[in-house]
């Protein structure tokens, strides 16, 4: 016959198995965004086989104009800054919502602007927004239930004030709102399309 300790320890065992649940996925998850983007941002200056600062500013600029993007070479910077800074916060668990803010940001400018007509799956002359959209609303997950134990923000709780489900929506709301100014200010504008190579 099961007593009611019994019963409490295994709920109690049953919620921890659960938490450590949460805390591995959310390191897997930061783990491999911060690996990615800390590292397309890192080969701009030379790391990881690219060809390093200015010339791969240069191409990343040369890759933005594709996307019709104006100010490339300011774009160029505030992409890589913006990939170096949340992949390196996104590895160490640090000021997490905002690492996953700018992500989000960078994925929203693709997918609400040159991607869009492109709908879901792509079309002959657009690529579609499966791939943004699946980065996108990891980063959200990862913002929504925290960095976990495993991370720097567990250790400095003060640093990060605000947490759970408010995170979430203050890293979506940043990351969507302040994509959304650069790509009108700079880019193709909500639902635009890229310019078409020497057209």
């Amino acid at each position: 016959m099961t007593t009611t300790g019994q019963l409490d320890e295994a709920v109690d065992t049953s919620v921890d198995g659960q938490n450590l649940g949460v805390d591995i996925g959310a390191a897997v998850l930061r783990f491999i965004f911060g690996i990615i983007f800390l590292g397309h941002g890192l080969q701009k200056f030379g790391w990881f086989k690219g060809p390093g600062w200015p010339s791969s500013i240069n191409q990343e600029a040369d890759f933005i104009q594709l996307f019709g993007f104006s100010h490339t070479h300011l774009m160029a910077w505030v992409v890589t800054i913006t990939e170096v800074a949340s992949g390196a916060l996104a590895l160490l668990g640090l000021f997490t919502p905002l690492a996953a803010a700018g992500m989000i940001g960078i994925g929203f400018q693709f997918a609400a602007g040159p991607q869009w007509s492109g709908g879901l799956f792509g079309n002959a002359t657009s690529s579609g927004l499966d791939t943004s959209l699946l980065m996108m609303f990891s980063e959200a997950a990862l913002a929504f239930i925290g960095a976990g134990r495993y991370s720097l923000d567990a250790r400095l709780p003060l640093w990060v004030p605000v947490r759970g489900w408010r995170a979430g929506v203050i890293a979506i709301a940043l990351g969507v709102i302040v994509g959304a100014i650069v790509l009108v200010a700079f880019g193709v504008g909500l639902g635009g399309s890229p310019p078409i190579p020497g057209g």
